[in-house]
């Protein structure tokens, strides 16, 4: 399993934390990777609608 989660400071809570710790529970070898960005990534964080992200799905399964 992977996931790329993307929060704002003020949703970093415990909250959250125990959210993802129930998540990981009972994996051997979860691993967790912050990183902290002043301003949103251009790579896989970037902003675009719907239709762009299926059209760049489609786009690369005809690679």
């Amino acid at each position: 399993m992977e996931a790329v989660l993307r929060v704002q400071p003020s949703e970093f809570t415990d909250e959250l934390i125990n959210k993802i710790r129930t998540l990981l529970s009972g994996l051997e070898d979860g691993e967790i990777t912050i990183s902290i960005s002043e301003k949103p990534s251009a790579g896989i964080l970037r902003f675009e609608t719907k239709e762009e992200y299926f059209l760049r799905l489609d786009k690369s399964l005809s690679l």
